[in-house]
Order: C-alpha cells, then structure tokens, then sequence
C-alpha cells in the first residue's frame, strides 16, 4: 500500500505573464503519478516572495502572508489526516470478508434495522439468533459481535447514537469461547530475530520493523500513521509515545526506555522531511500482505518452523512486560485498551511460570 506525499509548490507549470505573480497548488504524489490542486488566496505570491519552506512558504514581505501559509498548512495538515483515517480503517481482504459475513447474519436475522431500532435487548435476541437458528460456533459468534461493536462504535463517532447509548448495548451480551493459547516469542528468539543477517535489504527493513513491533506493541499499520506529535521526552526516563488508538480513542502510552533500541530504530527510520507529520518515512513502508510473507521469509532465513505474523508483534511484547511485573491497569494504559478485561487476556500462564511455581516441590 503507497501513501501519497504533499507539499506546496509555486508556479508549477513554470509559466511567465505581465503581472509577476502566479499561483500556489498543492501538490499530490502517489508513486509515479502527481496532481495539482489550486489554493485559493487573496493574492498570488512574486518569486521573490516564495521561500518554499515549510510553514514559511510565503516571505513576509507579502502582504497576506501570515493568512497564505496558514491556509496552506491548514490544507496539508487536513489531507494528512485524511492519509491517517484511511489507513486506519483500511482493513485487509479477510478482515472484510468477516464484516461481510457478520452483515449477512444480522440481515437474515432482520434486514431492516436503523440506529434508533439498537437496544441490549435487540442484540441479546441477535445471539439467541446465531447461536440456535444459524447453528453458528461460539468463536465465530464472538467474531460477528466483534464486528458489530466496531461499527457501533463508527456510528457513534459519526453522531448517529450517543456515548451512552453505545455503552449500554452490549452490556448484558456475553459469549463463552474455549481459552485460546496466546502465542509469543520467548527472550532467545527475539534475540535471534535481532541478529539475523544474510537478508536482503528490503528484508533487513522487515526485521527491524517487526522489532519496533515487539519494542512498542503496536502493529504495523499503527506504525504507519504514528505523528511526529506523538513522540515525546521525559527528563528523568526518556522518550515515549503518547498518542489516541483512533480504533477505540482510548490514551495509549508507550514508553520506549524499557527497550532503547526502540528509538533507534525510530531515528534510522524517521521522516526528515520538515514539512511532514509523520514520525516514520511513508516510504520504507510496503503493502500489508507483502510485509506479512516476508516475515516469514526471514523466519525461514534464520531456521525457524514456527508461524510469525503481524499480532505476534504486539503480543510478545506484553508477555515481555509482564514478565517484568508490570500490572493490569499499567498494561492496559500501554495498550490503549477500553477495559482491563481486554487487557487480562493476555496475562497467561507459561512453561517458566509453572517451573517457577513448582520450585517448592523440587
């Protein structure tokens, strides 16, 4: 997946007329292929006028100055935030294929529902539905309401329901499933990961992106749209991230001193562009489904059997803090998650938990 850059540029068609002055566009590049769209000011800009610094494209010698490149950043920054939100909700095929599937069920269970029909009690009927008319599993159940919670949430984002109201509708809906085994990578290997060699240097890219993957928790498309805003500096620890998980507009804190090649993985990868908002480069990025068979190319480069993937990232890294100590509550903030709940889940027995409690009867 390619993101498109921005930026402001004067006289673009290189044109000349009696006047001196000639307009601003912004131009919009997406791989090969640019677009230009004019800005709308109260006076066109002289060459002598135009610095093409960001933020200061206009000198101050022009009259309107200060009111064209305020409108100009006003724009960049607006189409910039278009980029995030598409990204962010941009989903890969099997992701749409369950929301589709999920849509389905609910129209075969009532095809002509609208935001003011939404109660618990409606939904509590829905899971009656799938669960004895359809014949479905408790797992794909879950998967269906997982999928009805994110558009509830969308809806109410858009103000089509009230905050209130999106609480109260799954409140009294619960689903049993079996425990699924949590699956992360142990100390050793991601040691192994991290001293990989013989890749290639687009491989060498998928490594050290995976890494800042375990090091902050986050998954690759979180990586994708993380803003030069949201990394920030303590005096007494370091650096963090402290930024909204837009999927849920819960406060996620990252701190990246627990594990320091994190920030310098950050800064091999910054975006040095000034008048960019994103803290990494869009360009070292590659399409979700490239990145994800690549992971397993370098897992079969360093002799693994094992299944390595996009959540494994997120997920080693919470059983690396907890490991450490870190409680629920704590765990919770660094994941940006709603309810402790959803965080609990992830707090596991393993092998070395058992051995460190059986410790007693050896």
């Amino acid at each position: 997946m390619k993101s498109p850059a921005y930026a402001a540029v004067h006289n673009w068609r290189n044109v000349v007329n009696k006047s001196g002055r000639y307009p601003i566009h912004l131009r919009i590049t997406l791989g090969t292929t640019s677009r230009y769209y004019q800005v709308a000011i109260p006076q066109k800009v002289a060459p002598k006028e135009w610095s093409g610094k960001a933020l200061h494209w206009v000198k101050g010698q022009h009259p309107f100055a200060d009111e064209i490149n305020e409108r100009v950043q006003q724009l960049l920054t607006f189409l910039r935030e278009l980029t995030r939100r598409y990204y962010q909700h941009h989903q890969p095929l099997e992701t749409l294929q369950r929301y589709q599937a999920a849509l389905g069920a609910l129209n075969k269970f009532d095809p002509a529902i609208a935001f003011y029909d939404l109660t618990a009690e409606l939904f509590g009927r829905l899971k009656t539905y799938l669960r004895n008319s359809l014949h479905l599993k408790p797992s794909t159940i879950r998967g269906y309401f997982n999928a009805y919670v994110k558009v509830v949430r969308w809806a109410r984002q858009d103000n089509h329901l009230s905050e209130t109201t999106e609480r109260s509708l799954f409140e009294n809906v619960r689903v049993k499933i079996g425990k699924k085994k949590k699956d992360h990578l142990e100390l050793q290997e991601v040691i192994a990961w991290k001293n990989a060699e013989g890749l290639r240097v687009y491989q060498q890219k998928v490594r050290d992106f995976f890494l800042l993957q375990i090091y902050t928790g986050l998954y690759y498309n979180d990586l994708r749209v993380l803003l030069k805003a949201d990394l920030r500096y303590d005096p007494e620890f370091g650096y963090y991230l402290y930024r909204d998980r837009y999927k849920n507009d819960q406060l996620s804190i990252v701190p990246l001193w627990i594990f320091p090649d994190a920030k310098l993985l950050i800064d091999q990868y910054s975006d040095m562009e000034p008048g960019s908002i994103y803290l990494l480069d869009q360009s070292w990025f590659m399409e979700d489904q490239v990145y994800k068979r690549q992971l397993k190319v370098v897992a079969k480069k360093i002799g693994w059997i094992r299944n390595v993937y996009n959540k494994l990232g997120r997920l080693t890294n919470t059983q690396l803090l907890i490991r450490y100590g870190v409680p629920v509550p704590v765990m919770s903030r660094l994941l940006g998650h709603e309810k402790t709940a959803n965080t609990e889940v992830y707090f596991d027995i393993n092998i070395r938990e058992v051995l460190k409690g059986c410790e007693v009867l050896i």
